[in-house]
């Protein structure tokens, strides 16, 4: 399913388009491994509205991301205490 780009965090795509699996759910390929995690569990993805913080147990479940789904501002606050790999 395509999604209209409108965020300023969105990565550049031909048309203004980018692609994701699904939606509404997190996906593997959304992954951005440039954040340091302490824990196992968590992982930062990547969409159309800048990175979010959610568990592992939800990628690719088939299911809506609660995480996902949330504002901007929530998302900058989860992503608060996280520190970028250098």
């Amino acid at each position: 399913m395509a999604t209209k780009v409108t965020s300023k965090f969105a990565p550049k795509v031909k048309d203004g388009y980018i692609t994701y699996p699904s939606q509404f759910g997190s996906h593997k390929s959304m992954v951005d491994d440039s954040y340091i995690l302490e824990n196992e569990k968590l992982v930062v993805c990547v969409d159309e509205h800048g990175p979010y913080l959610t568990e592992k147990s939800r990628l690719d479940d088939r299911c809506a991301d609660s995480n996902r789904n949330t504002s901007v501002e929530y998302r900058s606050r989860q992503l608060k205490n996280v520190k970028r790999k250098e």
